[in-house]
C-alpha cells in the first residue's frame, strides 16, 4: 500500500496474503485472517469508503480472527479482532507508520534506521511472566496493537489515535451450570461450522484432554476431522486421543518427533515469534503432515478452551487428605488484592529462577514495582465493571490472548497449513466473561458441555489423569487415594495405570535442558 503524501503506511514482509482486497478510488482495504459476517466469511473487502464512514459499527460486525489495513491519500486505519490473533507491531517516524505481523521484521527495521532502543524493563518483564503485557514490545518505539482497536494515523499532520471499538461485559449468569453448558455447546459448534465452511479437508490437533475434546464434539453434524496426535512416542496421550477419535469414527494420526526436534526449531520459533515466546511452544514447526493428506488444508485445534472454561490459571490449592497431596484441586478464595497476588503466584510465571538475581541490586525495587505497575495498569479499565475478584485476576490473562505465553503453538501450527482457533469466536468469549470462576473452574463444565454434543466421548478416560473426565476436584482426590492405598496394598481395582512424565505431549522447559 501507498498513499499520495509524504507519509504511508510502510507494511513489512513478510505479509500473508490477504483474504480480500479492495482497491478503488476512495482508498485501498486490505482483509486478513479469516472475519465472518453473519456467519459468512469476509471473502469481498468493503471500499475505504464504506469502512471510513462507519468504521466502529465495522470492526463491530466482524467475528473471528482478523486485521484490517485501510490507507487512503491522507490516513491509515489499523483494525484487529478481540484476540489479536494476528498479533501486529507497529511504530511511527517522519516517513508515516510502519506496520508489521512480524515483530522480527519491526526490530531489524529499527536497527537499519539507527531508532532500535532496547526496553530494558521488557526484557525482564518477559523473563518473570515468560510474556509481555499491553502494548510493550522489546524496544521504546514500537507497540503491540491491543485487542478490539482502530488505530488511525493521520497522514497530514502524523498524529496517532487509538480507540477500542468493543469491551467486555462481566455480568454474571445465573441460570446454572447446563444453560450455560447447553449455549457453549451451540456456540462451539456454530464456530467450527462457521471456521470450516470454506475448507476441503479438516484436521485437528487431538489430545487426551478436555480441550480438543470438545472441539471433536462440536463436529457432531459435520463430516468427521481428520486427527493427529503428536508425541515422541506412542504413550498415554496418543492411546487415548486414538480412542477418542474411534469413539466418533473419525480417523487418527500419530506423528512422531524426532529426537532432535526441538533443538530444530529454535530458529523459527524465535523468527515466527519475534522472541515474544518461549521457544518450546513452536512445538509444530518441522513437522509434516501432508505425505498422507494432501487434502487437508485447515487445522483446528483446543486452544483457548483450557483458560477460558477449565480455569487453568486460577488461583487453586490442592486437595489433601491425611496430609498427602491429591489428584485433586479446589478453587482458591482471593481475599487481599487479586493484582499483587496475580503478579506474585500466576501459575506461568518462571520458576525456580530469581529473576531478580540477574539485575543490578539497585534496580531490584524499582523492577518489582514496574512488574506490579504492569498488571494495575491491565486491570485498570475494568475494575469498575469486575463482579468479582475472580475477574481482575483473569484479565491480565486473557486481556489480549494472541499474547499468551503458550500462543507460539497456535502460529507454529500454521505451519502445517492454515489454522484457525475455534475459541477465538466473539459468542464464546462473550460466554466466558459472564461465567462465575466457580463453575468454569475444572472440568465439569466441558464434560457436560461435551456431553450435550457428542456423550460418547466422556466415556472415554482423560488422560491427565487416567480417570474419568466427569470426575470434581473433590472426587478426583478420594479416587486417587483409594487407587494408592489398592497398590500399596497390592490389590488390582482395574482402570488405567498411572502416569508418567513420558505420557504428556510436551516436555517441559527442565526436560528440555
Amino acid at each position: 500500500m501507498s498513499g499520495n503524501t509524504a507519509r504511508t503506511l510502510l507494511a513489512l514482509s513478510p505479509i500473508p496474503e490477504p483474504l480480500s482486497r479492495n482497491q478503488s478510488v476512495s482508498g485501498t482495504v486490505e482483509i486478513y485472517g479469516s472475519p465472518f459476517v453473519d456467519d459468512r466469511l469476509l471473502t469481498r473487502a468493503p471500499t475505504a469508503e464504506s469502512v471510513l464512514h462507519a468504521t466502529s459499527r465495522f470492526a463491530r460486525s466482524l467475528n473471528g480472527e482478523f486485521a484490517v489495513f485501510v490507507e487512503t491519500s491522507d490516513s491509515v486505519v489499523l483494525i484487529n479482532d478481540r484476540f489479536a490473533a494476528l498479533p501486529l507491531f507497529y511504530f511511527t517516524d517522519d516517513h508515516g507508520i510502519t506496520a508489521s505481523f512480524s515483530y522480527t521484521s519491526i526490530w531489524k527495521r529499527l536497527s537499519d534506521l539507527g531508532a532500535l532502543k532496547p526496553d530494558r524493563a521488557a526484557f525482564l518483564e518477559f523473563l518473570y511472566f515468560q510474556r509481555l503485557y499491553g502494548e510493550r514490545t522489546f524496544d521504546q518505539r514500537s507497540k503491540f496493537l491491543p485487542p478490539a482497536s482502530i488505530l488511525l494515523f493521520d497522514k497530514r499532520s502524523g498524529q496517532l489515535n487509538l480507540e477500542r471499538f468493543w469491551s467486555p461485559s462481566f455480568a454474571k449468569r445465573t441460570d446454572g451450570v447446563k444453560a450455560i453448558a447447553a449455549d457453549l455447546a451451540d456456540a462451539t459448534a456454530a464456530s467450527i461450522a462457521r471456521k470450516t465452511q470454506d475448507a476441503s479437508g479438516v484436521g485437528l490437533l487431538l489430545s487426551g484432554g478436555m480441550d480438543s475434546r470438545l472441539v471433536l464434539a462440536g463436529f457432531r453434524e459435520r463430516p468427521q476431522p481428520t486427527c493427529f496426535t503428536i508425541g515422541d512416542s506412542f504413550n498415554n496421550e496418543v492411546d487415548v486421543a486414538g480412542q477418542l477419535a474411534a469413539t466418533v469414527g473419525a480417523s487418527h494420526e500419530f506423528v512422531r518427533r524426532s529426537g532432535s526436534h526441538y533443538s530444530a526449531l529454535l530458529t523459527s520459533s524465535a523468527r515466527v515469534g519475534g522472541g515474544m515466546y518461549s521457544f518450546q511452544h513452536g512445538h509444530f514447526f518441522g513437522l509434516d503432515i501432508s505425505t498422507t493428506n494432501s487434502n487437508i488444508d485447515l487445522m483446528l485445534h483446543g486452544h483457548g478452551f483450557d483458560y477460558m472454561f477449565q480455569g487453568m490459571y486460577l488461583p487453586s490449592r490442592q486437595i489433601k487428605i491425611l496430609g498427602r497431596g491429591t489428584l485433586g484441586y479446589r478453587l482458591s478464595s482471593i481475599d487481599d488484592d487479586p493484582t499483587t497476588r496475580y503478579a506474585q503466584e500466576i501459575k506461568f510465571r518462571l520458576k525456580g529462577v530469581n529473576v531478580y538475581s540477574l539485575i543490578n541490586p539497585d534496580l531490584v525495587q524499582h523492577m518489582r514495582s514496574a512488574i506490579q505497575n504492569t498488571i494495575e495498569l491491565i486491570t485498570s479499565p475494568i475494575r469498575d465493571d469486575a463482579v468479582e475478584k475472580y475477574d481482575l485476576w483473569d484479565y491480565p490473562t486473557v486481556s489480549a490472548p494472541g499474547r499468551h505465553y503458550t500462543y507460539l503453538n497456535v502460529l507454529s501450527a500454521n505451519s502445517l497449513v492454515k489454522q484457525r482457533t475455534v475459541a477465538f469466536d466473539n459468542d464464546i468469549f462473550d460466554l466466558y466473561f459472564s461465567v462465575h470462576a466457580e463453575i468454569r473452574y475444572g472440568t465439569k463444565l466441558l464434560a457436560k458441555t461435551t456431553a450435550m454434543l457428542q456423550p460418547a466421548l466422556l466415556e472415554v478416560r482423560n488422560a491427565n489423569t487416567n480417570l474419568s473426565p466427569e470426575l470434581t476436584g473433590t472426587r478426583l482426590a478420594a479416587v486417587g487415594v483409594a487407587r494408592s492405598i489398592a497398590r500399596r496394598a497390592k490389590i488390582n481395582i482395574g482402570g488405567a495405570p498411572g502416569l508418567e512424565s513420558t505420557d504428556r505431549s510436551w516436555p517441559t522447559g527442565d526436560e528440555l535442558l
